[in-house]
């Protein structure tokens, strides 16, 4: 009776410690995850357009700006001489002639030292400020934005499950370099991850290990449409393939041969 207890025991922990990890490793064979990005192009483009946007506001405040008008208290300052000058003149022109006596009725006085008047001397208008043009800064032409590169392609095929889609490899205008996963799909498993390998093709595990392989990422889902970036200081050229790889049990699942 004790010993049926202990076994039964033992029985009732293994499962109790099995079974998480039971479900951990099985369940996402059952499990859809699917995950759609944008291309990483339209994301650039979309940027520069909205930087082009504020550089032509910023142009049409700058070019809109009010030339500056003198204002009255300076156009006042410059007519008081003006009329001052005018005055003087006036009094001038409205002064009596002299009437030249007979020299005989004429007593012999001494003649006053006459001490010479200056003329009143008319002020000079003063000149309005010369308003200089607003300088209209010039537009400069945007170039057109450039297209992503195709480097490399190649479309998946099953090795231990079944896998569908295409494997691309593209520069984009900003210089980075992305791998785009499109119409992708795989069966899901635990650990699976994104390898390029150097192998030109594979149809099992061993091809994948015997040659340079580089782990790009977690795969972020086995459904979708998916980009991962690449290094900048990875050499793609020395990289043939695709492969969908489960860390875990060093299982190739899908690979995409890369031309």
């Amino acid at each position: 009776m004790t010993r049926k207890r202990l076994l039964f025991g033992a029985i009732l922990l293994a499962a109790i410690i099995a079974a998480p990890i039971a479900w951990y490793l099985i369940s996402p064979l059952f499990i859809t995850r699917t995950v759609n990005e944008d291309f990483p192009a339209a994301q650039v483009a979309m940027q520069q357009t909205m930087s082009d946007s504020r550089a032509d506001t910023t142009m049409q405040a700058q070019t809109s700006e009010p030339i500056p008008e003198a204002s009255n208290d300076m156009m006042a300052q410059t007519s008081e001489p003006m009329q001052q000058a005018s005055g003087n003149m006036q009094m001038d022109a409205t002064a009596e002639p002299m009437v030249d006596q007979p020299a005989d009725t004429m007593m012999p006085t001494t003649e006053p030292t006459q001490v010479p008047t200056s003329e009143p001397t008319a002020a000079q208008p003063t000149e309005a400020p010369t308003m200089q043009p607003t300088e209209v800064p010039t537009i400069q032409p945007t170039e057109a934005p450039r297209e992503p590169k195709l480097l490399r392609a190649g479309d998946f095929h099953p090795v231990t499950h079944e896998g569908t889609g295409t494997a691309s490899i593209y520069e984009l205008p900003d210089g980075k370099r992305v791998l785009r996963l499109e119409n992708f799909e795989v069966l899901n498993g635990p650990d699976l991850y994104v390898w390029l390998s150097a192998a030109p093709d594979a149809d099992n595990a061993r091809t994948i290990l015997n040659n340079q392989y580089f782990e790009l990422s977690r795969l972020k889902g086995n459904q979708g449409n998916q980009n991962y970036e690449l290094p900048a200081d990875l050499d793609v050229s020395a990289f043939n393939s695709v492969t969908i790889w489960c860390r875990r049990f060093s299982v190739n699942f899908a690979t995409a041969p890369l031309k």
